[in-house]
């Protein structure tokens, strides 16, 4: 299910909400890999670190690669690009899995959040994201997958525009020890006659209902502090090995502003430009993401 990020930090206020980062879930590491072909030889190909795509089946296959790095970004230097492949399967009304990737969480995620813009060319045309969560039973070691989040894009968004949705459990009481997420595309009458259809996805993370007293309980992240809050110039944000912090406003888009690095742990925020009302602070720090909301005097 859709939703704005406004509703999905309201949905936390007032207290904070806590998010785990999924690695290179920006897309920033690819790497180069090669396939022997009988005839031509050694064919190149890129895939982004911690994922796997079908770009050696496609490279083998002698067609375009569905999975490629893309300079548009919603955030970083790259993005994730899908394109809907010519014929990965031989049958005409295809559905094909071009990236997974299988993450380890500590805890039951609650929604599969990120970014993602779209270009869809041809006559119901879809690429989907789709997560898995799986629990691995202590005693057997048999796997299963005990709830799913399901993600599908099937209208062009010519800007990068946040999504959110959530996970819906067949089982409530077992853990969850790992989510893998798979990456889809649909091409279901091959009518894409004006191009090629595409998408971008970026900054994938996944929300959790558990309020930042719990987690730093269990993980060792610590409150962060926003002061003064309410603000007219001068933020000071404190929290443990800050990597990054993003301010977004009320549409649910990233306003960008000057950031300075006191130290480690502190950071200053210039928001003196901002127009008066609510924002929402992303502050990343130890793998891990808390949201608190500032308001702008």
């Amino acid at each position: 299910m859709k939703k704005n990020l406004l509703n999905l930090f309201i949905l936390i206020l007032p207290i904070s909400g806590f998010s785990q980062s999924i690695p290179n879930n920006s897309f920033e590491t690819w790497t180069s890999k090669a396939v022997s072909l009988p005839i031509t030889g050694p064919a190149k190909y890129e895939e982004p670190e911690n994922w796997k795509t079908a770009n050696k089946i496609a490279t083998i296959s002698g067609i375009d690669n569905p999975v490629i790095k893309s300079t548009e970004s919603y955030k970083g230097n790259f993005s994730l690009q899908v394109r809907i492949p010519d014929n990965l399967t031989p049958t005409m009304d295809a559905v094909n899995s071009v990236a997974t990737s299988t993450v380890k969480v500590k805890s039951k995620p609650r929604s599969l959040d990120g970014f993602y813009k779209a270009s869809l060319k041809g006559f119901k045309d879809s690429i989907g994201i789709m997560a898995s969560a799986i629990h691995i039973d202590p005693v057997t070691k048999i796997t299963s997958v005990i709830g799913t989040a399901v993600f599908l894009i099937d209208k062009t968004k010519s800007n990068f525009t946040d999504f959110s949705s959530d996970f819906i459990y067949s089982n409530n009481s077992l853990v969850v020890d790992s989510v893998s997420i798979t990456v889809f595309s649909a091409n279901l009458k091959k009518a894409n006659k004006s191009g090629q259809s595409a998408i971008w996805i970026d900054d994938l993370f996944f929300q959790y209902p558990t309020s930042p007293l719990n987690i730093s309980e269990n993980t060792g992240v610590n409150e962060p502090s926003i002061a003064p809050n309410p603000a007219t110039d001068i933020v000071t944000i404190k929290f443990t090995n800050i990597s990054d912090v993003e301010v977004i406003n009320f549409e649910g888009m990233e306003v960008k502003m000057n950031r300075k690095n006191i130290n480690p742990n502190t950071n200053e925020l210039d928001v003196t430009g901002l127009k008066p009302g609510i924002y929402f602070v992303r502050i990343t720090g130890d793998n891990s993401q808390i949201l608190k909301k500032l308001v702008v005097q």
